[in-house]
């Protein structure tokens, strides 16, 4: 790493740390730019050469602190309750020690008072940190995955504030036992044994072939089966009563 790496990485923290230190003591809402830049003791144009705003800084420097988080595997070596890394989840369990870990912080990302700004940009970090770790790892089509994608990354939110909410915080493993009773077996069926992920193409030549054996067996127009690979996936994951509100919640805030 050169010193000019050492000093942007330098800068991020600096910036990250206000941020999240300002958040806590006074509300997302409340921080202006000025505050976030006398508190890391940083110039106006050297926030601007890494960051639009201050929401791209919450989301940016949050998403690579939490990219950072997973990667370190080395941190939950020697946690007995941790799952297996090969496990879907496995990435998770990550997210939710810092969140029990640091539960100030995450009422202030998650709490009753946060904003909907706070809500989508924590779900789009997930999402994104999800993204990463099953890419190419699940038997669906990109717009089947990217729906799971967002499904679940809703859900992760939701768990990272009842952990935050909860007096004492939950414990992570217990968070993790509750998402894996409710979504692991459900999501391991659907882990590729090949690496050969399922695309598009796919999808359209089955759906052709599925048509034409109706059209053969004179299956009255407008009865034969919907191919839904978005509502698919979620049914599949989940029981219709929480995949209800899921697009509750999707629709309102994000």
């Amino acid at each position: 790493m050169t010193s000019t790496d050492r000093r942007v990485r330098r800068t991020k923290n600096l910036l990250h740390r206000a941020l999240i230190e300002l958040m806590i003591e006074c509300g997302y809402d409340r921080i202006t730019l000025q505050d976030i830049l006398n508190r890391a003791d940083v110039g106006r144009s050297t926030f601007y050469a890494h960051f639009r705003d201050k929401d791209d800084l919450l989301l940016v420097s949050s998403t690579e602190y939490l990219r950072a988080a997973v990667a370190d595997v080395e941190s939950v070596a020697n946690d007995p309750d941790a799952p297996e890394h090969s496990e879907p989840l496995a990435p998770l369990y990550a997210l939710f020690r810092l969140a029990s870990a640091n539960p100030e912080v995450y009422r202030a990302l998650l709490g009753r008072r946060a904003t909907g700004v706070l809500l989508r940009s924590t779900r789009r970090m997930v999402e994104e940190i999800l993204t990463e770790q099953l890419s190419g790892r699940l038997e669906m089509d990109d717009d089947e995955f990217a729906v799971t994608m967002t499904f679940l990354s809703w859900g992760v939110v939701g768990l990272l504030g009842s952990i935050a909410d909860a007096e004492p915080p939950l414990p992570a493993a217990e968070t993790y036992r509750r998402l894996e009773d409710l979504i692991g077996p459900s999501l391991s069926s659907r882990i590729s044994p090949t690496g050969r992920v399922r695309r598009r193409g796919d999808d359209q030549a089955r759906d052709e072939q599925s048509l034409q054996r109706e059209q053969n067996n004179h299956v009255p127009a407008g009865h034969h089966a919907r191919s839904d690979r978005s509502a698919g996936a979620i049914d599949s994951l989940v029981p219709f009563e929480v995949h209800a509100t899921w697009q509750q919640l999707d629709a309102g805030i994000d």
